[in-house]
């Protein structure tokens, strides 16, 4: 009599599981990471639209780092300022700091806090949220799930869904 069973060996299931959570969140931590990366560029943009323009070199100096700490986890920076090179600027910017934090300067163009105003804008509306989750979803969306079941023949037979 040909037939199908589901064979139940509770170590390889354990063991498999095991496996797949490890991959999956393995995979969720390197998509949260690129979310948060993809959100800092966006975030960057609007405070290029606010920083302060006289020579122009602050605005350049403009640039977002990533950066790999411990295990997975990655912490993003909206900089400005520096050495030359350390963005699009020619020369040493070593002023970010002060433009960015005195409110009392008149700027004719941009305004002081040109970081720290669009990210809090956008973290405390709830945007900056929304639209990281909607890129880790993206971005999980391709990832396949491997189930295995044992047919009469004793084989495995494997099917992928995702």
């Amino acid at each position: 009599m040909a037939g199908f069973f589901l064979y139940w060996d509770k170590n390889a299931f354990y063991n498999g599981f095991a496996a797949v959570m490890d991959h999956l969140i393995t995979d969720t931590k390197a998509a949260a990471g690129l979310a948060a990366i993809h959100e800092a560029d966006y975030e960057f943009g609007l405070s290029q639209k606010l920083v302060p323009v006289a020579t122009s070199e602050l605005q350049k100096s403009g640039r977002v780092e990533a950066n790999q700490e411990k295990g997975s986890l990655v912490t993003v920076d909206i900089a400005y300022g520096g050495p030359a090179g350390s963005g699009n600027n020619d020369v040493d910017v070593d002023y970010a700091i002060i433009v960015h934090e005195d409110l009392t300067a008149h700027h004719p163009r941009g305004q002081a806090k040109y970081v720290e105003e669009p990210v809090r804008a956008e973290m405390e509306s709830g945007r900056a949220a929304a639209r990281m989750g909607a890129e880790i979803v993206r971005l999980m969306s391709g990832i396949k799930v491997a189930t295995r079941a044992r047919g009469a023949n004793g084989r495995f037979i494997s099917r992928t869904q995702g």
